[in-house]
């Protein structure tokens, strides 16, 4: 083994003594050829190469907060957690993504983001388009050919180059713009529905008030203050209490049917409905069924030791009646309002539905081609032709040298064979 490798390495010495040599020797050639290589990359790079610019925009879908503020709503009226709350929940992320990726991609955004901003004028400065149709066409192609829309791992990035630094930038920032547009006109977000809703009730709450609020000064005015019994107040508050929650379960009821299409939790908020319905009437009549087979809840035990309300003379249920509307309806306006505020605030906060990481700048160099690598590696590989180109020159040299040796020995056979006669 040991003769082995003494008898390989002077022969592989040898061959690198021979191609440093060949090199050493043809060290001009070499020399020109990368040369050569390395300034002709350069005026390539530098000159003719036209210098291309990005600008890129990278977003994530901002996360909307879980029910939480919501709650006053069902806590004020019934002491219990919110349903309304729900309204309001976590988005999916990934999903949002996909469509915020489908939503840039369509026909209709990208023209009019090249009908606003004069895309083709700017592209073709001295054109003039012949089928204005046909120029909106292109235009919409440009676009799609060299913009890149890419979403992963929660972020979601818009990336335009052009020759033009400043159409880079305000293309890939009129992307953005659209997409918040879109977003904001044709995407109501649970905070927004929330928000709409409650105003709406707000608005029918605040109507309601004024006919009870007639009503109640009406009745002062012609048969004046009536004095109610202890038991007939607590028999009021209660009822106030109930019909609260009744009003409350008809909200829950319009959001979910109207808002939320959760036809199976319509189902159960119907069934509760009707319970604290059955209940407010067993206090109003004094008949307390709640359903059969049903267990009565802790409200409903409470109204079966209440005096009915049916029982009170009439001038004092009739005022009853009327300060317990007059009541509940005040009640049910300050709440409204509060969670108006509340259900502002929150819908405010997601208006843009998603937050920037990156907002698109003017790029202020070209990121295509790279001049300087370019103009080494093409020098680099001038430098392995140029070997290449030597390697090549010696072996067709060996083989021109190749019948003159080989005239020479046979020459020399012939020679020695004559001298064996002799």
């Amino acid at each position: 083994m040991n003769n082995q490798n003494s008898t390989s390495n002077p022969s592989s010495q040898i061959d690198f003594e021979k191609l440093f040599l060949l090199i050493a020797k043809n060290l001009k050639v070499l020399l020109l050829i990368a040369g050569f290589s390395f300034i002709v990359t350069g005026i390539i790079n530098y000159f003719i190469l036209t210098p291309k610019y990005k600008s890129v925009a990278v977003l994530t879908p901002r996360f909307e907060s879980s029910p939480g503020k919501f709650g006053a709503l069902s806590s004020y009226l019934s002491g219990g957690g919110s349903t309304i709350g729900q309204l309001i929940g976590l988005g999916n992320n990934e999903t949002d993504l996909i469509q915020y990726q489908n939503i840039l991609k369509t026909r209709q955004l990208r023209s009019n983001i090249a009908r606003d901003i004069q895309l083709w004028k700017r592209v073709h400065p001295n054109k003039k388009p012949i089928n204005p149709l046909f120029a909106e066409a292109e235009a919409v192609g440009f676009l799609a050919k060299y913009t890149v829309i890419t979403h992963g791992r929660g972020i979601l990035s818009v990336e335009f180059d052009s020759t033009d630094p400043q159409l880079a930038y305000d293309v890939a920032h009129e992307y953005i713009t659209r997409l918040q547009s879109y977003l904001t006109n044709h995407v109501v977000t649970r905070a927004k529905a929330a928000e709409l809703f409650i105003k709406d009730q707000i608005a029918e709450t605040e109507k309601s008030l004024a006919a009870a609020e007639k009503t109640y000064i009406e009745l002062q005015s012609t048969a004046g203050v009536v004095e109610l019994s202890a038991q007939t107040t607590l028999s009021l508050n209660t009822a106030a209490q109930l019909r609260s929650e009744l009003i409350q379960k008809n909200m829950e009821l319009a959001l979910y049917k109207n808002i939320l299409k959760d036809s199976r939790k319509v189902s159960h908020l119907r069934q509760e409905r009707d319970q604290i319905q059955s209940q407010l009437n067993g206090l109003i009549k004094g008949d307390s069924k709640v359903g059969s087979g049903r267990k009565k809840s802790k409200a409903s035990k409470n109204t079966d030791i209440l005096t009915p309300l049916s029982k009170v003379p009439d001038l004092q249920i009739k005022f009853a009646d009327v300060k317990r509307e007059y009541l509940t309806e005040v009640k049910l306006l300050d709440l409204l309002r509060e969670q108006y505020e509340l259900a502002r605030i929150n819908s405010k906060r997601n208006e843009s539905m998603f937050d920037m990481i990156d907002p698109p700048t003017v790029p202020l160099g070209p990121y295509s081609p790279k001049k300087l690598l370019n103009t080494l590696i093409g020098g680099f590989f001038g430098f392995l032709i140029g070997i290449f180109a030597i390697l090549i020159i010696d072996k067709f040299r060996n083989f021109q040298r190749m019948p003159k040796r080989l005239l020479r020995i046979v020459k020399s056979s012939d020679d020695d064979q004559k001298i064996q006669i002799a």
